[in-house]
């Protein structure tokens, strides 16, 4: 019997140095903390993503996540059922706890709805480009899963070409099967190319052709004072510092100043057999083939010129002359 009883004491002593890193690799249990705010972006929403620390079983799968845009709250007896079928070691501290869960998107914005249903309108309507969507409810705005294309899709479009007014429903994402659907309504009004300053021109600088761009107006909105051809913006200078792409009137051009008011100019008297030139000082302000009246600095007689170039008169023969 002893010597059973110390071979015994032997065979366990072998054992201890096997059985001591075995424990040691062991590592305690981290007890799982709730997400009470969670982003997901795919369509499914996984333990993993409600809990932190959730365990081997953290990639699966527990609810489908909310549309884009939209979201969704998990309270705490729903929480405490996930945790208890997948094995995470958590408990709620009281019946507030709770979670929500958000689909990270995207919002497409009004633009790119007109924008998609201008396309829609030429391609299944076959009609001409030139034309603006305005769409009957205003701010209106959708949301697709961020990080994928903004892809909208147009069904039922109907048009009507009398009143050019338009329904159509919309699909965002268009590949999504539980997509937002919307009904809307709009009309579509022709547009012409109007020229426009593509920069900022300071007051009476000449506008030359660089400084032209083009943009798209409403044909009901172009009265007769609208600048449309851009050979009536070219060599002109604008009255005031001007924001570029804004449409402008012909009350907001005029002809570049060449001769200002209190400067000096060159006077020219051009007759058969006879050129003469004198200083003078201008009493007027004066574009290119205005009359100004100039005072002739030597004769200190006024006479009435026709402006001829930057600083530059032409007196006529029949200019009446005066004294001061």
């Amino acid at each position: 019997m002893i010597r059973l009883l110390f071979i015994l004491v032997f065979l366990l002593a072998l054992a201890l140095p096997h059985v001591a890193p075995l424990a040691a690799e062991q590592s305690p249990m981290v007890p799982a903390v709730l997400n009470e705010i969670v982003d997901v972006q795919g369509p499914h929403v996984r333990v993993g993503d409600i809990f932190r620390n959730a365990g081997a079983r953290a990639d699966e799968v527990v609810a489908y996540a909310p549309p884009p845009g939209k979201q969704v709250v998990f309270d705490a007896y729903w929480l405490q059922r996930v945790a208890q079928t997948y094995r995470v070691d958590w408990r709620p501290l009281n019946r507030l706890d709770r979670t929500v869960v958000r689909r990270d998107s995207r919002v497409v914005n009004q633009g790119e709805i007109a924008a998609r249903l201008r396309q829609a309108l030429i391609e299944q309507e076959d009609i001409d480009d030139m034309i603006e969507v305005d769409l009957t409810t205003r701010d209106l705005r959708l949301f697709v899963p961020s990080g994928s294309a903004s892809s909208i899709a147009v069904r039922d479009l109907v048009y009507d070409p009398r009143s050019r007014r338009f329904s159509a429903v919309l699909l965002a994402p268009a590949d999504d099967p539980r997509a937002t659907t919307i009904a809307i309504q709009g009309r579509v009004h022709p547009v012409v190319e109007v020229p426009v300053l593509a920069n900022r021109v300071a007051a009476d600088t000449v506008i030359g052709e660089n400084d032209i761009a083009f943009v798209q107006v409403r044909q009901d909105r172009i009265d007769h004072n609208i600048i449309v051809e851009p050979g009536n913006l070219i060599g002109k200078a604008p009255k005031r510092a001007t924001q570029p792409g804004r449409a402008l009137r012909s009350s907001d051009v005029r002809r570049p100043v060449l001769v200002e008011k209190g400067g000096l100019v060159t006077m020219s008297i051009d007759q058969p057999g006879m050129s003469l030139s004198a200083r003078g000082k201008a009493l007027d302000n004066g574009s290119e083939g205005d009359t100004v009246r100039v005072t002739n600095i030597q004769s200190n007689t006024v006479v009435e010129a026709r402006v001829s170039g930057p600083g530059r008169v032409t007196v006529t023969p029949i200019s009446k002359l005066a004294r001061n």
